[in-house]
């Protein structure tokens, strides 16, 4: 039997990833940290490279060129006006660094627990890392997990496929003990990767930890597997992004991080998914005219995604609406760029401030096009997670959005 994985993240735009072999937090954090008290959490480290950086914003300059619907719009708040004619191209999605991109550390066998820096993943939803299965020079510069150091292995029969916009890889299912921010797992399904195939796989990083709603079987969904370990008022997992530190908090999260917290209800249990009723940016909707699907459209929280998604027809209006503002690089810089704002029936408007990115060649909104299904999904990536304490919790099917600047 072969199991097919889609891997949202891995469709999504990449940042810089660097294996630390650091230790799970298990210990109360230090006087001042926003972590003490915390039993149970997994230290995030934060990746990026200014050179790859600035080819990400090369990447988005040319995929934001090739979206524009007509005319002679705006597209780059820099010094000069890029400009673009109406194409029609298809949106592909290709790797791209330089982007912020979080890593946490997980660890896998036992008694020997083997350490690996692997992406914490809410879009996707098996835990599947390089293996010494795999005996290719690109496995063998990574953290490989070996079966053979631990007596709770069990090495799997069933094949994996994980295909992606720009590889794919083959491998088997195995079972073992994975250690999550200090919460044991027992007897958890996990992908070792036998065969990888593109260069997404020259990024330094030793997996994925998926976190999302079983999408192929819950025979292998990590998160089935925290469901049955925690208790029930344990249930859930929260990100926080702050300036100075950051992490992956497992079970339930200090007071300070929920109370007065927005809640949006999982209204499909294959994402964390809620629906969303508009999108707006500086008060004035994206959307008007353009709702084609007979199903209301989608917001996906997704930690597995550097940036900003949209559906191609709402990106390109975005852009448009932006274009139209006659904003300036030093507009950006100065705090001044509209925010875009999402909004929903019965719950509270999420609005992202700080969604621009600033380079070399100007400043431009950290938004990249991607059409997944043929619904309307909005995909809330980083720049949501840097300025939103996020819970999902588990046991209530609910994900709990709070600002960072709440905290202090």
């Amino acid at each position: 039997m072969r199991v097919l994985i889609l891997a949202l993240a891995l469709q999504s735009v990449f940042g810089v990833w660097k294996s630390q072999k650091k230790d799970v937090g298990t210990k109360r954090s230090g006087s001042g940290s926003m972590l003490e008290g915390v039993e149970n959490y997994a230290v995030l480290n934060k990746k990026e490279s200014a050179e790859m950086k600035s080819k990400k914003m090369s990447y988005i300059k040319q995929r934001k060129e090739l979206l524009l619907n007509k005319g002679e719009q705006t597209l780059l708040l820099g010094e000069e006006s890029v400009t673009a004619e109406r194409d029609t191209y298809k949106v592909v999605l290709t790797a791209v660094g330089g982007v912020s991109e979080y890593t946490g550390v997980i660890k896998i066998g036992s008694p020997q627990r083997q350490p690996l820096d692997c992406i914490m993943d809410t879009g996707s939803s098996i835990a599947w890392v390089f293996s010494t299965l795999c005996d290719l020079e690109i496995c063998q510069e990574k953290h490989q997990f070996d079966g053979e150091k631990s007596e709770t292995y069990t090495k799997g029969k069933d094949g994996m496929s994980v295909q992606f916009g720009t590889g794919s890889l083959e491998g088997v299912i195995s079972k073992d003990d994975i250690d999550l921010g200090g919460l044991m797992i027992p007897d958890q399904p996990f992908g070792e990767i036998e065969r990888p195939y593109g260069n997404v796989f020259s990024l330094e990083f030793d997996g994925i930890c998926g976190l999302s709603y079983p999408m192929a079987s819950a025979n292998t969904s990590l998160l089935a597997g925290l469901n049955a370990t925690q208790a029930e008022e344990d249930k859930s997992m929260t990100f926080y992004f702050g300036k100075n530190e950051q992490a992956l908090i497992m079970g339930k999260p200090p007071s300070k991080f929920v109370k007065g917290a927005s809640w949006y209800d999982v209204t499909r249990e294959f994402y964390w998914e809620t629906t969303l009723k508009d999108v707006t940016i500086g008060g004035e909707s994206i959307m008007s005219g353009l709702i084609e699907s007979d199903k209301a459209p989608a917001v996906v929280f997704d930690t597995g995604t550097s940036v900003l998604t949209m559906p191609s027809n709402y990106a390109r209006s975005a852009l448009a609406m932006l274009g139209s503002k006659s904003l300036t690089c030093q507009d950006i810089v100065d705090g001044k760029g509209p925010a875009v704002c999402y909004h929903f029936d019965g719950m509270d408007d999420i609005c992202i401030k700080d969604w621009y990115e600033v380079g070399d060649e100007g400043c431009q909104a950290n938004l990249m096009d991607l059409d997944l299904t043929k619904e309307d999904v909005f995909i809330l990536g980083q720049p949501f997670f840097s300025e939103f304490v996020t819970t999902f919790d588990i046991a209530n099917n609910k994900v709990g959005v709070k600002p960072v600047k709440h905290l202090l």
